[in-house]
């Protein structure tokens, strides 16, 4: 018998695992209707967590910067980033900006220089 390890597996690789029930568990986030056991981080509250603590400095306006990579922790990470962004804190924050980059410290250059 064996077994895959799906290590930052995007939606269809997860939904052909899923359908044809291979043995898998998700090293990572599983996206909605995907019955696969997992192992993850709370991306969601990490980036709750971060946005409040930024929030409760006094930050009004804040980037979320990620590395694109299509698993479902980025998306609940990015959520977890602007639920906590908006909730606390002193004034009246703007929406944060989401910007997702491609490897490399150039990729990153560039996403940041029109900010």
């Amino acid at each position: 018998y064996g077994a895959w390890v799906l290590f930052v597996s995007h939606l269809p690789m997860q939904r052909w695992f899923s359908k044809r029930g291979i043995p898998a568990v998700l090293a990572g986030a599983g996206f909605p209707g995907i019955v696969l056991p997992s192992v993850e981080f709370d991306h969601r509250g990490i980036s709750l967590h971060a946005a409040q603590r930024m929030r409760a400095l006094g930050h009004i306006r804040a980037v979320f910067l990620a590395l694109r990579t299509q698993s479902a922790a980025d998306e609940r990470s990015e959520k977890g980033f602007i639920e906590g962004f908006a909730s606390g804190g002193r004034g009246t924050p703007e929406p944060p900006q989401i910007v997702y980059h491609e490897p490399g410290a150039d990729a990153v250059r560039r996403k940041l220089e029109p900010i």
